[in-house]
């Protein structure tokens, strides 16, 4: 579920890099009758999940609840507890002086109608946050490049990773560009129309996250190729429906693709999964983007 494995190439600067790759490698998952699988209770040095949610950074002061779902790039996959996307987003508001809790619901392959179900779920569990984010996309192109492959209905109500899986899953969507948009749009639009249903009056961002295909060439990619088993021009044939995809959707997510643009060293370990300065770079794009203005609202809104 985790993608590729550790590999100095990317994690050369993270010395914890490997231990929590071995933790994450037994994430538990518990059958879902709704959701396919959810995300069981674990404790490991690194990795922490209670309650459907991984542990996050806690800054000192009260503020604004903020939760955050998505897939294994959301959930942090390589990464620390404190050093996830939503952690990241927790030290820079903790930093501008607009402290906030963050709630990360995120979990590998998981596609968006599977994070608006469980957004329906724990508003009915917990208190209501403040702002709910939301972080996707590449799980829910898997989806539906696996549906086409396989010569099923693309309607991207499914898992990336059920079996049976296709020999090419992407060959397909990635040459019908402007097909491939179109059930992706619809896809996800009527998993966020859900989320908002359920979300009623809360406040509701939605991001579109970037992966290997949409990051510029860099002169580090050549691992990265190779481990992907792609050349530069395969793998930037992946970005098109993608980016596609995302012009046909009303209200239109904000878009992360080119976040990581400003770095050429080494970010993404397979096609989606990055280390923790890729984790850090996405906060910052998030946060300047959206979050900081947002956040700043609900503050004032309290003192008011």
């Amino acid at each position: 579920m985790m993608g590729l494995p550790f590999s100095n190439y990317t994690h050369e600067q993270e010395p914890f890099a490997e231990e929590v790759f071995n933790e994450q490698a037994s994430l538990p998952q518990v059958d879902d009758q709704e959701l396919i699988f959810v995300p069981g209770d674990y404790h490991t040095r690194y990795t922490n999940v209670r309650r459907y949610a991984r542990r996050g950074l806690e800054t000192p002061g009260a503020g604004p609840t903020i939760w955050f779902f998505g897939g294994s790039t959301l959930f942090g996959i390589g990464q620390r507890d404190e050093h996830n996307i939503p952690s990241d987003v927790a030290r820079l508001a903790a930093a501008a002086g607009t402290p906030v809790k963050v709630v990360t619901f995120g979990f590998p392959s998981w596609a968006s109608w599977q994070e608006a179900g469980l957004l329906d779920r724990v508003l009915q569990q917990r208190t209501a946050p403040d702002l709910i984010v939301f972080y996707h996309g590449a799980n829910d192109m898997g989806v539906i490049c696996r549906q086409m492959a396989l010569g099923e209905e693309p309607d991207g109500l499914g898992d990336p990773l059920l079996t049976p899986a296709p020999k090419v899953p992407k060959t397909d969507c990635v040459s019908e560009v402007d097909t491939t948009a179109r059930y992706l749009a619809a896809a996800v639009s009527r998993s966020m129309r859900q989320a908002r249903a359920a979300a009623s009056d809360i406040p509701i961002v939605e991001f579109w996250q970037p992966f290997a295909a949409t990051r510029r060439p860099t002169p580090t990619d050549g691992p990265l190729l190779k481990r992907l088993h792609v050349n530069a021009s395969g793998r930037t044939s992946q970005a098109q429906p993608y980016r596609a995809a995302l012009q046909l959707m009303d209200p239109r997510p904000v878009d992360l693709t080119d976040a990581m643009d400003s770095y050429d060293g080494p970010i993404f370990f397979d096609w989606a999964h990055t280390n923790e300065r890729g984790a850090q770079m996405v906060a910052q794009a998030m946060w300047d983007r959206s979050l900081r203005d947002r956040i700043a609202a609900l503050h004032a809104a309290a003192h008011n």
